[in-house]
């Protein structure tokens, strides 16, 4: 059984990086957004089983932000914190979602495909 992941992040090289990953992982990668008001839409639309988020967006909502609206949803995905600034107060604001993990950049995506087949 494949899950469907949707990528958000506002690099555009880490997040085809991450792609063409998960992509040879066996995932499907349903969209990539750059903003925090595009994942809500996307998630709205295509219904992943998984959020990869990065917390640090462009625009005016962080992943935090937008996270917190798309969990709204009865039928929210699981959702995987990452971030290249960790602090504490960031990651105690993420944690409050329950997210299924929270990494650190770089990531290591075994990492990443280990929490999701767990």
């Amino acid at each position: 059984m494949s899950s469907t992941i949707l990528i958000v992040e506002d690099e555009f090289l880490i997040a085809l990086t991450y792609r063409m990953d998960l992509e040879k992982r066996g995932y499907t990668v349903v969209g990539v957004c750059s903003t925090g008001q595009d994942a809500v839409q996307t998630v709205e639309q295509q219904q992943p089983d998984v959020v990869l988020m990065d917390i640090h967006l462009k625009g005016q909502m962080d992943g935090i932000e937008a996270a917190e609206l798309i969990m709204q949803s009865p039928t929210a995905p699981a959702l995987i914190f990452i971030t290249g600034n960790y602090d504490a107060p960031t990651k105690e604001r993420a944690n409050s979602l329950d997210p299924l993990g929270f990494f650190i950049k770089p990531i290591v995506m075994q990492e990443i495909d280990h929490l999701i087949r767990s």
